[in-house]
Order: C-alpha cells, then sequence, then structure tokens
C-alpha cells in the first residue's frame, strides 16, 4: 500500500512537472545568449578550458551540429561568436551521491550545470521511470541503484516506504539477482552498525554476487573500522567518509592500497554538524576540520575521491549543493584541478560511467562559467550559459 501511494503521487507529480517545465523558461545569470543563435553553430574565442582532466588557457572552441569539431588558439570562423575572455568552460558535472524520487530532481540538477546524477538508494520502478528521461528534454541523466541492500529496521527502512531486505536466512544473492533482474546500474549496501545492520558473512556475499555480475558496490558507512572492514571484503566505494575519528596512518595506509573509492559527502556532513550546533547536540565524532583534513590525507594516498552531497537530506537540493561540495573539497587542500576531476573523469575512473569531456569529436554538453576558476573555485556556479549536445538552455537566477 505505500509503494503504491508513492507510485501514485509521483506519477501526479510527473504529469504537473512536463506541464510546468514546458511552459516555464529560466532567468539567465550574466551574458544573454539567444538560443537560436548560439546553438549547434557557434566559436567560443579565448576561454580558458577545463577538458576533464586538465585546464588549458587561451583556447578556441568551435562547434559544428552540436558537436565539437576543433580546439585550439586562433580558429576563425564566419558563424556565431561568443566571447570567452575571462571566463571557463567546463564539462557537464556529476553529483555522485543523490536520492533521487521525482523528476523535478533531475530538473533541478541541471539547472545548476549538474548533468548526471547517481541515485544511491530508491524504489525500483520509480528509478527505472526517471533514467528512461532524457536530457535534451531537460533531465539530468540518471544512474541508480534502486533499493539498497538493507536488514528489517535498519537504516534505508525509515522513509516510509517499504524496500526489501535480507533476513537471517541469508538471501543476498536473491536480492543481488532481483536488482540485475529489474535493470539497476551499481549496488548499494548499507552498512551501519549505530541500528541494525547487515553481518559482514552478508556484505561479503553481497559485493561477491554483484561482483559476479561486474556491478559496481557502494557502501554506506559512519566509521573508520567499517570503512576498513568493507574495503577488506572488495568494496568498490564507499558513501561517506568516516566521522568517528581519523585512521591511523597503518589504517590509511593500508586502506588506500586497497583501491576503494570514496564519496566524502562533505556538504551533507558540514549541515549535519551545523543541525548539532543548533540544537546543543554533542558531537562524539570529528570536527569539520578534522574531516577535511583526513579527506586531504587520502587524496594524497592516491585514494579516488568523488563529489556528491546527498540530498534531500537537510534539504540540500540536487544541483546547486554540488559547488559547495566542490568548495569544501577546495577547502581540504585539493588543487582546482584536481576537484573539478572529483565531478568529471573519476566518475568514469571510478565507476565506468560516461563523464563529458570538452575534446574533439565530444557532443558539446558544456558550461560557460563567468569568471576565472582557477582563481576561485566558487565561480562554478555562476553559470552565464550551458549547452546540451549544441543547444544553448536557459539558466536559473
Amino acid at each position: 500500500m505505500i509503494v503504491y501511494k508513492i507510485n501514485q503521487f509521483i506519477n501526479m507529480k510527473f504529469c504537473f512537472l512536463l506541464l510546468l517545465i514546458s511552459h516555464t523558461s529560466f532567468m539567465l545569470t550574466g551574458q544573454s545568449i539567444d538560443s537560436a543563435e548560439y546553438s549547434m553553430n557557434f566559436l567560443i574565442k579565448d576561454v580558458k578550458v577545463f577538458t576533464n582532466n586538465q585546464l588549458i588557457a587561451n583556447q578556441d572552441v568551435l562547434v559544428k551540429e552540436g558537436s565539437i569539431v576543433e580546439i585550439r588558439k586562433g580558429i576563425e570562423d564566419n558563424i556565431p561568436r561568443i566571447n570567452g575572455t575571462g571566463k571557463t568552460l567546463i564539462p557537464g558535472l556529476t553529483n555522485a551521491h543523490v536520492h533521487a524520487w521525482i523528476p523535478y530532481h533531475l530538473v533541478n540538477a541541471l539547472q545548476f550545470g549538474v548533468y548526471t546524477l547517481i541515485d544511491l538508494h530508491s524504489l525500483n520502478e520509480i528509478s527505472n521511470q526517471l533514467k528512461a528521461l532524457n536530457l535534451k528534454d531537460g533531465y539530468a541523466n540518471l544512474y541508480a541503484a534502486g533499493y539498497a541492500a538493507t536488514v528489517s529496521g535498519g537504516h534505508g527502512t525509515q522513509f516510509g516506504f517499504q524496500v526489501p531486505v535480507i533476513g537471517k536466512g541469508n538471501n543476498c544473492y536473491q536480492f543481488i539477482d532481483q536488482q540485475v533482474a529489474a535493470g539497476l546500474d551499481h549496488i548499494k549496501i548499507i552498512y551501519e552498525p549505530a541500528r541494525a545492520t547487515l553481518q559482514l558473512t552478508q556484505i561479503d556475499s553481497l559485493i561477491q554476487r554483484a561482483h559476479h555480475y561486474k556491478k559496481k558496490v557502494i557502501v554506506h558507512i559512519s566509521n573508520a573500522k567499517e570503512a576498513l572492514d568493507v574495503a577488506r571484503l572488495g568494496a568498490d566505494g564507499l558513501a561517506h567518509i568516516w566521522r568517528d575519528r581519523p585512521m591511523t596512518t597503518a589504517e590509511r595506509i593500508e586502506f588506500s592500497e586497497l583501491e576503494t573509492f570514496v564519496i566524502p559527502t562533505l556538504t551533507v556532513l558540514e549541515k549535519g554538524l551545523a543541525y548539532k550546533k543548533e540544537k546543543k547536540m554533542a558531537n562524539k565524532g570529528m570536527r569539520m576540520a578534522e574531516i577535511l583534513e583526513e579527506v586531504k590525507l587520502l587524496h594524497d594516498l592516491g585514494v579516488t575521491l568523488l563529489a556528491g552531497t546527498d540530498p534531500p537530506n537537510f534539504e540540500l537540493d540536487y544541483g546547486r549543493s554540488l559547488h559547495r561540495e566542490l568548495a569544501l573539497l577546495k577547502a581540504a587542500g585539493l588543487s582546482t584541478v584536481e576537484v573539478l576531476r572529483t565531478t568529471t573523469s573519476n566518475i568514469e575512473k571510478a565507476l565506468n560511467y560516461h563523464s563529458f569531456s570538452i575534446e574533439k569529436g565530444a557532443k558539446a554538453n558544456f558550461i560557460l562559467l563567468q569568471g576565472d576558476i582557477e582563481k576561485d573555485v566558487s565561480i562554478s556556479k555562476l553559470i552565464a550559459s550551458k549547452w546540451v549536445e549544441g543547444t544553448v538552455m536557459n539558466n536559473p537566477e
């Protein structure tokens, strides 16, 4: 009954949003670019380009029929020009940790330059409905886990909808088989000993079965010991950085050698700590400065980091919140290029999912920023214009 009501709500919301989106345009921020003139065939002059791996200054980017045909200095062509002086061109970004429930979540992401979302716990049916939506129609791409693997009364069961649970009979293979048959993209496992949770033997079975199908496994953790335990079992990635204590040097080195990626979700952790402070609740874990230091130490050891924010927790949105995440990764001590990789090329490296790039032959899926991102990462949110397959799209204020 609960699942039916949620699906009924989603369908009504979906119809409403289709009508809303078809009759709504968003205000451009900064330079106004006419969509008819600056779509499909245009030239951006003298712009700093982040390819998805490196920053290159003073480039011209030529787009024809919606694809990038040339990137270099000194391009001349008799087509509409955009002045890129003092601006930065970056590929469409990815938010690597979200919970998407309705089409608007995908709309909100794309409004703020987030072209791809990676969902880490929803309903299978809803995830597949959202995955069918199209980037060209104004929705971010979605890769989804559907249901997360958890137990009765465990984390992930408290959100008002029914989810399948792993029982004492160890139906781990059955759960993975179900998710694969449903067409989900990766597997999410919840390991949260603060409440009812899976046993490590069950997590081991889940990981091995998922890897049998060549599915990546991302495990929710809270503590350092749990992180190391699941990494030893072969978890591909972690949802959240541990926050109870810093790892010891030996633990951190071992963790880095296991090649498990981490989605730190600094934005939601920052919100959580602020909430505790507001409510005068004791913080028994690391302070924000210590969490940022732990992120930098992991990065220095070669651990792959992905940028994700975990909306809608603490009322975070799906697009704007990613820009705060990038600012926090910069505050942790990553370089600008390293920060931008967490939301572009590191996605492909860690998950084998497509990440957009600015290179010859690629579709023009990119964002023009008002400023030099090398000087200030926070300008990632100052979108002058953005394009989807060469078509310029209006932006929110």
